[in-house]
């Protein structure tokens, strides 16, 4: 078990994708399009998922909106400290 909340992370991402949509007013039916979905069901996703976004939606909407997918969860990985685990195990060269 771990510390991390993975739910807040996933609406962070959710949230900061959506509001990167709105701001640059990126048509959700171009979304949509490019993921082969309505828009009836991007907007379900940008509106209303708590988080829960298919990483295509996700992935899409950064790109389509002018963002960057990888450094949008890289930046919400860090803010939450996940993925920076360390152990306390010496290795021969540390030792020495």
């Amino acid at each position: 078990m771990t510390n991390y909340d993975y739910l807040d992370v996933a609406n962070t991402l959710a949230k900061n994708t959506r509001d990167l949509q709105l701001t640059t007013k990126t048509p959700r039916s171009s979304i949509a399009e490019a993921v082969g979905l309505n828009r009836g069901t991007i907007s379900k996703y940008l509106d209303h998922s708590g988080g829960d976004m298919p990483l295509n939606v996700f992935i899409a909407t950064q790109d389509l909106a002018g963002g960057d997918p990888i450094a949008a969860l890289a930046d919400a990985l860090v803010t939450y400290g996940i993925g920076q685990h360390h152990t306390n195990n010496n290795t021969s060269e540390e030792a020495a």
